[in-house]
């Protein structure tokens, strides 16, 4: 081999590196017939090749190579694996590439010897990095296997520094470009300190694999080892007859986990109370505890979704065809719709329905459900005075169980529905703590998204829900949890309404529950409207549904009792009433009849409706006592107070004697005595009252009025107008009188309902009087 110039054929390889002194193997494309020839050709002849790695790796054909590379000897060439052959070459020496051509298809390079004595004489400090990369290589090759001990021994008898290097490069599992560098350094110092380096890092990083791997390879063995004894388990029980176990309780949980996307919040819940039901006795206590805890966890919907739908139009369709009327609680719910479906961050007010029972509320409800392609969930708070009822029990107590809240959830299956929380007025509280301050934490949609019901302990995120509130009277409810709600009025129904509900909707529903073919019976205009004025007394359509369910239970009753099994098709009138519902109840104008002086009509709401409120005055000889019966409640009985001060004030003026209040007592009552009654709207009623008691003139029995009263004579206002002028229609009022602040409110009201009275609007009690007594006091 000539020192200076040397002519061999060259074979670039890819991601590997050839050192001296080191064997190496690789793959050469079958299809690369002059390489593979002249490769076969210097097996057979001993003749040596340059092997040098390209510079990219997985670069193409084309890639240059590197500069430095290694002469080497052939020992074998194979068949390797498909379209390959197998080349396992021996390095020599280190050569650098001076110029390259090809010859007969073969790339054929010049090439010079590097410098690399193999008499060289290392200095202090390359003996004493040789002596380290020694023991990291010891330390190296007992954490790595697949070195062989004899590779270590020779490295311990070898004392040329170059020798040593490139012996040492060839076990290294680094990057081809890092030992490309080592291969073409030159100072033994520099190549022996980077290697040490290099062994170092690997040394560590082969023990953290290994590590790993038996940590692995435990675990994989703890759970083979606890399948194999669940199955002995399982064999063991299968020939004791008891097919369950204590395990398979928890083999079906696990599945069941496996199946249902579950937060891993959750995740980590149910793997504790896994592993605790795992410890406990299969049949003890806290395994029945633990069990009915992880059924309750896995059944509730913790990523389940309704797919909503946002068909505005659909909605509107849909409470059409479920209601009448009700326009603006219509024009609400769609509004409600529509801002949902514009908004990208769920903005979901609290909705609350409020009105007298029977208007409704709870349909609506069921239709803002079906509009919204969500489930429906009633949860009924009348009587809950339990903090526990809605927050859950803790699993300490015996019998515990989560709260209503949760329990509703589980029903729904999604966590999307809408839930309706009915009768939110009728809550009570005791020393058990308050219910109205649990629903603060639902209702909130800052606090919901962690929802934590104490049996569950893990927050579960109710910020999805749609919750909506029935009420009959917003008083009740706390201020706190009212201050949360977007009311929305359902007011009472007048005649007509209740005509064209019962004649769309509760009549079709009664046939069909009662099995009677569409059109076998019908009921007349005339005869739905007789059943509202003298069978019914109230604000919704409720009895008026029970009273055409009875109409319905006697047909079907005549029909089977009969001869014939088929129902002759009628049409029942007002006259035919009395065969089915029995006599009339009330009068068709059930009004007070005013024929002496002490007497005033009110107009009053009751969550029931609206109704008229006679109120009666008497006075006799005595030291200016004033009694109040009736039920009055405290407010009433100021606004009485109140009205006696105003007429003392102006008795000249009403032309009453002006010393009444020493002279005379007065007595107030206002009958129906077992009714609670109370509220300011009484005010000018009671006032008229006195003074057609004091000044002996009869008010007009035409009149009714509602408006509270100052002592200075001033008419405030007050609520519930549309039930109260309902009310006076009802019962053949002719002129209604109101408070002027109150003209906004009666110009909101529907013509139909204001229509045939003759409303007066008032600021003092001045303007009252020639109203209520023809003339000017």
């Amino acid at each position: 081999m000539d020192n200076k110039l040397i002519r061999l054929p060259l074979v670039a390889l890819r991601g590997l590196v050839m050192f001296p002194g080191a064997m190496l193997s690789f793959d050469i494309d079958r299809l690369r017939h002059a390489d593979v020839s002249m490769l076969e050709a210097a097996a057979q002849s001993g003749n040596d090749v340059f092997l040098v790695a390209h510079k990219n790796a997985q670069g193409s054909a084309d890639d240059s190579t590197y500069i430095v590379g290694t002469i080497s000897k052939i020992k074998r060439v194979m068949p390797g694996a498909a379209g390959t052959m197998r080349v396992i070459a021996v390095g020599e020496k280190r050569a650098r590439l001076l110029d390259l051509g090809k010859t007969a298809g073969v790339s054929e390079a010049v090439l010079e010897l590097c410098n690399e004595p193999l008499d060289y004489v290392p200095t202090m400090q390359e003996e004493a990095l040789m002596g380290s990369i020694r023991d990291a290589f010891a330390h190296y090759a007992m954490a790595n296997p697949k070195i062989m001990a004899e590779m270590n021994g020779y490295i311990d008898h070898c004392y040329n520094p170059f020798e040593l290097a490139n012996y040492v490069s060839g076990f290294l599992n680094i990057q081809p470009d890092k030992k490309q560098e080592l291969l073409e350094l030159d100072n033994a110092q520099v190549k022996l300190t980077k290697i040490l380096e290099y062994l170092i890092h690997q040394t560590e990083v082969v023990k953290i694999q290994n590590d790993i791997n038996n940590k692995v390879r435990v675990n994989i063995e703890k759970a083979q080892r606890e399948h194999y004894l669940r199955e002995q388990i399982k064999v063991i029980n299968e020939e004791l007859g008891d097919k369950a176990g204590p395990f398979s309780d928890i083999d079906e949980f696990r599945a069941r986990m496996d199946a249902k996307t579950l937060p891993e919040h959750v995740k980590e819940k149910l793997e504790k109370e896994l592993n605790r039901l795992k410890k406990s006795s299969g049949h003890a206590h806290e395994g029945v505890v633990i069990r009915d805890y992880i059924e309750w966890v896995l059944d509730l919907p913790w990523c389940e979704k309704s797919e909503e739908s946002f068909d505005l139009k659909g909605a509107s369709q849909i409470l059409e065809r479920d209601h009448y009327g009700l326009r603006e609680v219509k024009e609400r719910v769609l509004e409600f719709l529509a801002v949902r479906q514009n908004t990208e961050n769920d903005y979901s007010p609290i909705l609350c329905l409020l009105g007298p029972p029977g208007v409704g509320k709870t349909s609506v409800v069921k239709s803002i459900a079906a509009a919204l392609g969500r489930k429906y969930v009633r949860m009924s708070l009348g009587g809950v005075k339990d903090e526990s009822e809605i927050r859950g029990h803790r699993r300490t107590y015996i019998g515990s169980m989560p709260g209503r809240i949760i329990y509703s959830m589980r029903q729904a299956k999604t966590n999307n529905p809408v839930i309706l929380l009915d009768e939110i007025d009728k809550l009570s509280s005791d020393h058990k703590g308050d219910p109205s301050s649990a629903l603060l934490e639902v209702l909130d949609a800052e606090q919901n998204m962690n929802f934590r019901d104490h049996y569950l302990e893990v927050p579960f995120d109710l910020s999805d829900v749609c919750f909506v509130c029935t009420a009959n009277d917003v008083s009740t409810i706390p201020p706190a949890l009212r201050d949360r709600f977007e009311i929305i009025e359902l007011t009472s129904y007048t005649n007509i309404e209740k005509q064209h509900i019962a004649e769309s909707f509760l009549l079709p529903k009664q046939l069909k529950k009662h099995g009677i073919a569409e059109g076998s019976l019908k009921l007349s205009t005339a005869c739905i409207l007789a059943i509202i004025e003298f069978y019914t007394k109230e604000a919704g359509v409720r009895q008026l549904e029970r009273l055409i369910a009875k109409i319905c239970r006697k047909v079907v009753t005549k029909k089977l009792i009969s001869d014939s099994y088929n129902i002759v098709t009628a049409e029942l009138t007002p006259d035919d009433l009395e065969e089915y519902l029995g006599a009339k109840k009330f009068k068709s104008s059930d009004k007070a009849v005013i024929d002496s002086p002490g007497i005033a009509i009110g107009l009053a709401w009751t969550r029931y409706g609206g109704d008229i409120l006679p109120i009666e005055v008497n006075s006799f000889s005595g030291k200016g006592k004033l009694e109040l019966t009736g039920s009055m409640g405290d407010v009433m009985k100021e606004s009485a107070k109140a009205a006696v001060s105003f007429i003392r004030a102006h008795a000249e003026t009403l032309g009453i004697y002006k010393d009444f209040y020493k002279d005379y007592d007065l007595h107030i009552h206002i009958p129906e005595g077992a009714t609670p009654k109370d509220g300011p709207s009484a005010g000018i009623s009671m006032c008229t009252a006195m003074i057609s008691r004091l000044s002996g003139k009869v008010v007009s029995d035409n009149i009714a009025m509602s408006g509270e009263i100052t002592i200075r004579g001033n008419v405030l206002p007050v609520g519930g107008l549309k039930e109260k002028i309902l009310a006076a229609k009802q019962k053949g009022i002719e002129k209604v009188i109101l408070p002027y602040s109150n003209m906004g409110d009666v110009t909101d009201i529907d013509d139909e309902i204001k229509s045939g009275l003759d409303i007066i609007f008032v600021s003092t009690m001045d303007e009252i009087m020639p109203h209520a007594f023809g003339d000017t006091i």
